[in-house]
C-alpha cells in the first residue's frame, strides 16, 4: 500500500520531533532562513557541533511476503519497504555512501507507518522518531544498476532484491551515536566548516569519479556487444527524433515569475553554513542539522 502523506510531510514531522531531544540542541538548517542576526535558529558558531544528514524516505506497506522472502529472511507480514535508487537512474545513493565516510553522520530515514492518521497520532504524542527506522548508506553498500529496496519489519532489516541483513539504528541509537560524535569534536562549528564544506565537496568528486568509471563500462559493453552483432557502434536512437522527422515542439509562454525576497549577503562562518545546507540539500538531497550540546 503506498502511503498517505509526503516524504516531505514526514520530514517535517520527524524533525520536529528530534530538535526537541533534550539531551541535545539539534537545528535543521535551512539555507534561505538564514540571517545575520539569527543564524539558522540556534546554531552557536563559537560552539562545537557535529552534523547529522537526513534523506527522508516514504515506505509502502506490504502485506504479503513473497516465495523468496520466507525462504531467506525473517521478515514477517506485514512488513515496509523504500526504495534505494539504482544506479542507472541515479547517483544519489552512490553520493549518501561517500558522504558517510569519515566523520559525518548520515542517515536514510523512514516511518514505520503509511496512514494519515497515524502520522497524526505520532505528531501528538511526539513519537515519530521512535516510530522511524534510520539505515546509514554504508550499511547497505554500493549496488548495481538492478531495483533495490530496504525492507524491513520492528525486528530485521534487509537489502532486497537478493535479501541480505543488515543493521538499522533507532532514534535512541541515533541519540547516541552524535553524543559520541560530540564529545569526540572540540572545534567550534565556525572553525570547522571550511572542513565540513571540504569533505562534502570531496564526497561529490569521489561519487563522480565511481559514475564515470561506471558510465565507462557501460559503453565499453555495448561496444563490445555491437561488435558481436558486426556494427560499427551500438543501436540507439537519436534524441527528439522519429522515423518521420524532428518532432515539433510546440513554443510555450511563461507568465513571469513572482518576486522573491532577495537573500541576503552574509559574512564569514554564516555564508559557510549557508553553503554546506545548499550542498546538503542540491548535491545529496538531504537535510543537514547542526548538532550541538544544549545550552543549560
Amino acid at each position: 500500500m503506498t502511503p498517505e502523506f509526503s516524504e516531505f510531510s514526514y520530514g517535517f514531522a520527524l524533525l520536529n520531533d528530534i530538535v526537541g531531544w533534550s539531551p541535545l540542541a539539534i537545528a535543521p538548517i535551512l539555507p534561505s532562513l538564514i540571517e545575520e542576526a539569527n543564524v539558522g535558529y540556534d546554531v552557536k558558531l563559537d560552539w562545537p557541533g557535529v552534523p547529522l544528514y537526513l534523506q527522508f524516505k516514504r515506505a509502502d506497506f506490504m502485506l504479503r511476503r513473497t516465495k523468496k522472502l520466507r525462504r531467506k529472511t525473517k521478515l514477517n507480514s506485514p512488513y515496509y519497504r523504500f526504495k534505494v535508487m539504482d544506479q542507472s537512474r541515479s547517483r544519489q545513493h552512490q553520493l549518501l555512501c561517500e558522504l558517510d565516510r569519515g566523520n559525518n553522520t548520515v542517515f536514510y530515514a523512514a516511518p514505520r507507518f503509511h496512514q494519515l492518521a497515524a502520522i497524526n497520532a505520532a505528531w501528538s504524542a511526539k513519537r515519530v522518531g521512535r516510530k522511524s527506522i534510520f539505515v546509514q548508506p554504508s550499511e547497505i553498500g554500493e549496488l548495481d544498476e538492478q531495483a533495490h529496496y530496504v525492507a524491513f519489519d520492528e525486528l530485521t532489516t534487509y537489502v532486497l532484491s537478493e535479501p541480505r541483513e543488515i543493521s538499522h539504528a533507532t532514534d535512541h541509537d541515533v541519540l547516541n551515536k552524535l553524543q559520541k560524535r560530540l564529545k569526540k569534536q572540540t572545534r567550534s562549528i565556525r572553525d570547522n566548516l571550511p572542513n565540513l564544506i571540504d569533505e562534502a565537496l570531496k564526497a561529490e568528486r569521489r561519487a563522480d569519479l565511481k559514475e564515470q568509471h561506471r558510465e565507462d563500462q557501460r559503453e565499453a559493453a555495448k561496444l563490445a556487444r555491437a561488435k558481436d552483432r558486426g556494427l560499427r557502434e551500438p543501436l540507439g536512437y537519436s534524441v527528439g527524433r522519429t522515423s518521420i522527422g524532428i518532432v515539433p515542439v510546440e513554443e510555450v509562454v511563461e507568465p513571469s515569475p513572482i518576486p522573491t525576497r532577495q537573500v541576503g549577503q552574509l559574512s564569514g562562518p554564516q555564508s559557510e553554513l549557508r553553503r554546506l545546507a545548499e550542498i546538503a540539500a542540491h548535491h545529496f538531497d538531504t537535510q543537514l542539522c547542526v548538532v550541538q550540546p544544549r545550552q543549560t
